[in-house]
């Protein structure tokens, strides 16, 4: 607090510290340190321009750090540093035989030592709260403290005092929960996407690089907040050092250099939701038993996932990012993909990013050159699949003509953001493209884009979820688009496109916010 600065910057009383604290203070002696940063002591609480500015420092702080102490256990819990915890050998398993390569290992253990494995580590409090991914992400070195024994973190292994390396436990070397997050900051996980526009583009190196972005970010949604407008700050440390290592750009959750595809995000099915934070309740929403507490992030733009409301299922995961497999893996082409042009935040020149960027998302509008057609809103309450998916009748039709298929070997699926918009679209809704793909062995097209409404503002448009086409046919590519288009619609970037041979269907810029 504000009003104990000047007291605490001469002493503080060890009395007036929670047990936590002094054991923290303990540990460090004891290693022989002298310098230790609590969060709460070290940033005045009550001044925000304090905290924003030492929030944004927290990549540099364990980063640098020697060693971070990490408490298993929640803050609220009572921590008594004078109790003697129970002798660690009475829960360790005995190992017989050591685990070999090709060879099991024979450990035995008691029921609850058992539990000393990566889901368990996974389930710990301290694995529950936003603000420690951040600190397990970036810290060179963690100790485990306040679970029935010691563990130490560090980048080459998870280890445990007195079973050792964490292949006895059940988490291979290398590959604790956190380890697998912090693979993200090493080189070999990032390589620059490859930008040909026709055939097989993307690499494997790019096809990683977003898959683990993806685990990295739905393992942050899962985690808790006490202050829900504190997310996008939470994750700030994390996104500034994946920056710094790899020379990418930061665009609210994003990458510039794998956009517009990391804009193919959408929610999971609503089937395995049990939780959601979101303020715009739906009423099959609430049929369905789900409940909402927590506002949806109006500082985000809406093309982010944190502008998204947080839902929690069985799975443990609800943004999913597609990564156009088919395109990276060689099994077709792509016949169109979105352009982003330029991106741009208030009052900055385009293109540039401000030092705020990592945490201030406010005004952020990028620019992107797609296929656009319009749908008629709203949409029938019959075309609806489940809580927030739709299927576009008027598209599929169009579809099977292009195809001259029918049946069910045509598809196109409208997933919505938030269940409770649904039913206030009173405008046109578009379809905006952004890539579109073509399997000629299997006869399979597909495309993948977004829904938009007008925005506030004159020529902007704000995202309402995400959309997914499918068709087969016996006809090859050519054979399809064998009628050259009419010269109007024609580009550089569209030209080998099936969709802009929709009727209604055009190229337009659009600026989304």
């Amino acid at each position: 607090m504000s009003s104990k600065l000047q007291d605490f910057q001469e002493a503080i009383p060890l009395d007036m510290l929670p047990n936590i604290f002094a054991e923290a203070i303990r540990i460090t002696r004891y290693l022989n340190f002298k310098y230790l940063w609590i969060d709460s002591l070290c940033i005045i609480q009550d001044s925000k321009s304090d905290w924003t500015a030492e929030a944004n420092m927290m990549s540099a702080v364990y980063n640098n750090a020697v060693c971070t102490i990490a408490f298993v256990l929640p803050p609220e819990v009572s921590y008594d540093s004078t109790q003697l915890r129970e002798d660690p050998r009475v829960s360790t398993p005995c190992v017989i035989r050591e685990p070999m390569q090709f060879k099991h290992g024979i450990i035995v253990t008691l029921d609850r030592a058992a539990q000393t494995t990566e889901s368990s580590h996974r389930d710990w409090p301290l694995s529950s709260r936003a603000w420690t991914l951040q600190e397990q992400i970036l810290s060179p070195r963690t100790i485990f403290w306040g679970d029935d024994t010691i563990k130490w973190e560090c980048v080459e292994t998870f280890c445990d005092e007195l079973v050792g390396d964490g292949d006895l436990i059940g988490i291979s070397k290398g590959h604790s929960p956190d380890l697998t997050l912090r693979e993200l900051l090493s080189p070999r996980f990032c390589s620059q996407p490859n930008e040909s526009k026709r055939g097989v583009s993307g690499q494997t190196g790019e096809y990683n690089i977003i898959s683990n972005w993806n685990r990295l970010i739905n393992d942050y949604r899962r985690r808790n907040l006490t202050h829900a407008n504190d997310r996008i700050m939470a994750f700030a440390g994390i996104a500034q050092a994946f920056q710094a290592e790899h020379g990418l750009v930061y665009l609210a959750g994003m990458w510039k250099e794998h956009l517009p595809r990391s804009l193919l995000w959408f929610i999971d099915d609503p089937a395995n939701i049990v939780e959601s934070l979101s303020l715009t309740p739906h009423p099959m929403a609430m049929m369905k038993g789900l409940t909402f507490s927590d506002p949806i992030l109006n500082s985000a733009p809406t093309w982010s996932f944190f502008a998204s409301a947080i839902y929690s299922n069985r799975l443990d995961r609800d943004v999913h990012l597609t990564h156009g497999q088919q395109a990276i893996f060689g099994l077709g082409y792509v016949l169109f993909s979105a352009a982003l042009l330029h991106f741009a935040w208030p009052n900055a020149p385009v293109d540039y990013s401000p030092p705020t960027a990592y945490y201030d998302f406010v005004g952020l509008q990028i620019s992107l050159e797609f296929i656009m057609i319009d749908v008629a809103s709203p949409l029938p309450r019959e075309q609806e699949l489940y809580d927030r998916t739709f299927r576009s009748k008027s598209l599929e039709a169009q579809l099977g003509s292009l195809f001259e298929i029918g049946g069910d070997f045509k598809k196109v699926c409208l997933y919505f953001d938030d269940n409770g918009k649904i039913d206030q679209i009173s405008t046109q809704i578009r379809i905006a493209i952004v890539e579109e793909r073509w399997r000629e062995y299997h006869g399979v097209y597909n495309f993948e884009g977004l829904i938009l409404e007008p925005g506030e503002e004159e020529d902007t448009w704000k995202r309402l979820g995400y959309c997914y086409g499918e068709a087969e046919s016996d006809l090859s590519y050519t054979t399809i688009a064998e009628k050259p288009l009419p010269e109007s619609r024609t580009s550089m970037s569209g030209e080998n496109s099936l969709f802009l041979r929709l009727k209604g269907a055009k190229m337009e810029t659009l600026t989304l916010v």
